[in-house]
């Protein structure tokens, strides 16, 4: 069976966010959802979702942030690539 390597690097902190090695942080209570990809940043945007605000990363790379609920339909969507839009293939 196939391990992620980083599934060997996790760890829970006291607050209950399941946190990774290598510098990813999943929170799954959260009301926010944090993209860096460009792509789907700009298929956000193009469907009409603005980002609450913009963070400096990790990386120095621009962090977008988005309202989880307000997402959720496009989230689906992007994951299936039916986004109808060549921009993400």
């Amino acid at each position: 069976m196939c391990n992620p390597y980083f599934f060997t690097l996790y760890k829970f902190d006291k607050n209950g966010v399941f946190n990774i090695e290598n510098k990813m942080t999943l929170a799954p209570l959260s009301a926010e959802v944090r993209l860096v990809n460009p792509k789907q940043v700009y298929y956000y945007l193009s469907e009409g979702v603005s980002p609450l605000r913009l963070e400096c990363g990790y990386d120095e790379k621009i962090v977008f942030i988005f309202e989880k609920e307000a997402t959720l339909r496009l989230f689906a969507k992007w994951r299936e690539r039916d986004t109808g839009w060549q921009g993400n293939k």
